[in-house]
């Protein structure tokens, strides 16, 4: 389905996307939405967890790549779009469509465009954070967290400005200073799903109520600058992400989106019945 923000109607696309919990791209122009397909039948379409778009003026569907695929993402110009293939951190080239591979053993969930698009940063073989330059074609390791110790990076997402790099360690969210290497601490977070988005309002994520993961959770917003977290909401929260920047889009319960207002916490049903 397509909702738009603006006037609320509802488009349903009739693309089926697969069940795995995998995020959708839209192109830059919103022309078209790359997506994980869960279709099978009929076999003119794209197969199970192929990767598919469709074009959001005709509906037609294409295929992108006909392999096991997760988590498809542009980069922030729309030049290149980067996939995972089974654990292969895939980057293809929009205008002539050559593909490189990147790196090996990479999560299929964890992994994040940097701002200026000449970086892309994920989690590999379980415990290392890393950083590739597509410039220079080089990875360098930020952070290893040995496997022995049973505490794993989840999650990976870029500061506004591109000079940090948070991620999830042992329910803490801490950055990264990309230049000096130096690390931090800055709020906890044991929700049982872990989902951030970070704009120039800060970081938005859902925390667990009063010791329970789940189902009700805080929706918060983290200010940097004033190393605090507020409460927005409180309700059955999950995958929250920024609409604008006083905006907050969210899934509540397992079938509506609901829009709040960062400012004083009032929220309205979006999508769902």
């Amino acid at each position: 389905w397509v909702v738009s923000l603006k006037n609320r109607e509802t488009t349903d696309t009739r693309a089926e996307i697969c069940t795995a919990s995998t995020p959708l791209t839209w192109a830059n122009d919103e022309s078209h939405i790359v997506f994980v397909s869960g279709r099978i039948h009929p076999p003119q379409h794209p197969s199970f967890q192929s990767l598919a778009s469709i074009d959001l003026q005709s509906y037609e569907l294409a295929l992108v790549d006909s392999e096991r695929t997760w988590s498809p993402k542009y980069s922030s110009n729309g030049t290149r779009l980067g996939y995972i293939s089974d654990t292969d951190l895939i980057v293809e080239n929009v205008q002539t469509t050559e593909r490189k591979l990147l790196a090996k053993g990479v999560s299929r969930y964890y992994w994040c465009w940097g701002v200026d698009d000449s970086r892309v940063f994920y989690i590999r073989d379980g415990f290392l954070v890393c950083e590739y330059n597509l410039q220079s074609q080089t990875e360098r390791i930020l952070h290893s967290a040995p496997p022995e110790e049973g505490v794993f990076p989840q999650k990976v997402v870029c500061s506004p400005d591109g000079s940090l790099l948070g991620y999830c360690l042992n329910d803490w969210f801490t950055t990264i200073d990309l230049k000096t290497g130096e690390t931090r601490r800055l709020f906890k977070c044991d929700h049982y799903i872990l989902a951030f988005d970070w704009n120039a309002s800060g970081i938005c994520y859902v925390n667990a109520l009063d010791g329970n993961r789940r189902p009700n959770a805080r929706m918060m917003v983290y200010d940097p600058s004033r190393e605090t977290s507020t409460t927005i909401a409180e309700g059955s929260f999950s995958f929250p992400s920024w609409a604008s920047d006083s905006q907050i889009l969210v899934r509540k319960g397992n079938a509506e989106l609901w829009l709040y207002s960062v400012a004083d916490g009032t929220g309205s049903r979006l999508f769902g019945q």
